[in-house]
């Protein structure tokens, strides 16, 4: 007969119309099992306005349920979690940037993302003689997406993006580790494995505005520079580029650590062996009408298609060493690794790709040039996919505490191969691409501080980073040494918590935090034109306790800074992202 232990419940209203709750209720079903469920509901109403529609467009709506069974006997031990969440909401409030100006958001089309998830984890630790455990860890996830987009971000009419996709995974990890502590030597042994098979439909609808500024414009200015009187027409109104992908991947790998202690000294030692492979079959097509006045009474029916596969495999070796020595009140230790990030396909591009083919068929339907397009870069299979990105990573770093007083600190330098970077193609790309950069580097500190003194705690941290390009060029010109984009040159917050003991009926404490969190100068594109300045949120909040339950005043972004999260480019034109604005809020928690 299961046991009820008790409930927690929160609940929060805000001043964007944010209603987030959440539960968690436990059971005890044994003397060695128990059973937890929680959840949360969130809604909110939004924060940026979409000129267009005069409604907000990042309203939404947000769920999930979570279920953890736990059976812990003598000699086995197992955790079983079970969940799903669901996501139905607005966003992508970008704000078109000339170059001077910041305008508000404003769009025609209709903007929104839809998710189903669903995941499950199992772990089973058999505790062996010896001191050995073993270990299994298995991860099953299905997931179920769409996202609608007004591509160009405007009102015009230019084209939209409609992206849905079904990915099922499955991860298999097998590990022996040793458990006695007092043990001079610690070793963990694995063996890791997955696969993930992915089908996703990514059709791009060109409206009238589109076909006119992408398609025709150049093509007329051509042929009109030979003959003025010439004129190329395409019959449709809107002209749907299909593309359909399924990219299977699967991998594994072997790994494995040893630790040493020498009396104060901890010596470490693991490599990891990784292999994996993925495969792209694509499938893009689309078919129109068109007319070259005044030689063509009749419009003509044409089909453009971009049809293959494309595939990658990796094996690695990937090291690690370290050193760590112990003292009464902290460690100073140094660690050198290398690691890598798998590269991918850019199924972005690929409205690209198939505009240019399409516009290559009309000029050579027309007797002008090669079917298939123009043979440049931006029609060929080569531009779909990226490498593979490598790097060694080397810290020197300690963390020292004495009383109430603790700090960490950390140096560290990171030589990048084959940067991965997100890039433009040109002024009338309709998408994005993950590029390699040549050779990055960089290279910090991070340093972190807390104290506490009866009732009151405070703590701090700062970062800086030094982060540039020490070989690339992007075909157009050199970038070497200039800063690498997204990344900030330093980060820091600081904060104060002071708890007040009431002891009365009505409130056993009262407690008040501040805080602050800053970042630092933000490069948005590879050429260091644009740039965020550095600025700092504050947020605080009050509140009082009675046993579990609590209730919480609270405000982020209080001074109501104005600073942007992100960048990017869509046919010619710069768009950013804003960062929201102040809000406050109560949070309701209570314990049954």
């Amino acid at each position: 007969t299961a046991k009820w232990e008790g409930m927690e419940f929160t609940v929060n209203f805000n001043s964007a119309g944010g209603t987030p709750s959440q539960f968690k209720s436990t059971f005890k079903t044994g003397e060695k099992t128990g059973l937890a469920l929680s959840g949360f509901y969130s809604r909110t109403d939004g924060y940026f306005r979409n000129e267009f529609t005069d409604e907000n467009c990042d309203d939404g709506q947000q769920a999930a349920i979570r279920m953890r069974l736990v059976h812990a006997g003598r000699k086995v031990r197992v955790d079983n979690t079970l969940a799903a969440s669901w996501v139905d909401q607005g966003g992508y409030a970008y704000r078109l940037y000339d170059g001077e100006e910041l305008a508000a958001v404003n769009y025609n089309d209709p903007s929104r993302y839809e998710r189903l998830m669903i995941s499950n984890g199992t772990s089973v630790k058999i505790f062996l003689s010896d001191g050995l455990m073993l270990s299994s860890i298995t991860g099953l996830q299905y997931l179920d997406d769409e996202m609608n987009l007004d591509n160009d971000f405007t009102p015009a009419n230019i084209f939209t993006l409609r992206q849905s996709q079904r990915e099922y995974s499955l991860t298999q990890d097998f590990v022996l580790r040793t458990t006695d502590s007092s043990r001079r030597w610690q070793h963990i042994t694995g063996v890791f494995g997955f696969h993930k098979s992915l089908d996703m439909d990514a059709p791009v609808v060109m409206k009238r505005d589109g076909i006119e500024k992408l398609i025709l414009a150049g093509a007329n200015k051509g042929m009109q520079s030979v003959n003025p009187a010439m004129s190329l027409d395409i019959e449709q109104q809107l002209l749907d580029l299909f593309s359909t992908f399924d990219v299977p991947v699967w991998g594994a790998a072997f790994y494995h650590q040893s630790d040493w202690t020498v009396g104060r000294l901890k010596f470490t030692a693991g490599v990891r062996f990784d292999y994996e492979t993925t495969s792209m079959k694509y499938d893009s097509h689309v078919d129109l009408s068109y007319r070259l006045a005044p030689f063509m009474p009749v419009y003509a029916p044409l089909r453009s298609e971009f049809v293959g596969k494309e595939s990658q495999s990796t094996f690695e070796i990937l090291p690690k060493a370290a050193v760590t020595y112990n003292m009464h009140n902290g460690n100073i230790y140094f660690t050198a690794s290398r690691g890598y990030k798998a590269g991918g396909f850019n199924t972005q591009i690929f409205s690209d790709i198939l505009r240019e083919r399409l516009m290559g068929d009309m000029m050579a339907a027309l007797g002008v040039g090669q079917h298939g397009g123009s043979g440049g870069s931006g029609s060929s299979a080569a531009t779909t996919s990226y490498e593979p990105e490598y790097a060694w990573n080397y810290e020197l770093g300690g963390h020292f505490s004495r009383g109430g007083f603790s700090a960490d600190a950390a140096l560290f330098y990171i030589d990048c191969r084959n940067q991965q970077l997100t890039v433009f193609p040109s002024s009338t790309s309709m998408g994005r691409i993950m590029s390699n950069a040549g050779r990055s580097e960089s290279y910090g500190v991070e340093l972190s501080a807390a104290y506490e003194l009866g009732d009151l705690m405070l703590s701090g941290a700062y970062g800086y980073t030094h982060a540039e390009f020490s070989d690339y060029n992007d075909g157009k010109q050199d970038l070497s040494g200039n800063r690498m984009p997204y990344a900030p040159q330093s980060t820091f917050s600081a904060a104060a918590h002071y708890t007040i003991e009431l002891g009365g009926e009505l409130f056993d404490e009262m407690f008040v935090r501040v805080q602050t969190d800053g970042v630092g100068k933000i490069y948005w594109n590879d050429t260091n034109t644009l740039w965020q300045t550095p600025y700092a949120l504050l947020s605080a909040s009050v509140g009082v306790r009675k046993g579990a339950s609590c209730i919480t005043l609270w405000g982020k972004n209080l001074t109501d800074r104005k600073y942007e999260t992100f960048y990017f480019e869509s046919t010619g034109n710069g768009f950013f992202s804003s960062g929201r604005p102040r809000c406050v809020g109560v949070t309701l928690s209570f314990d049954m």
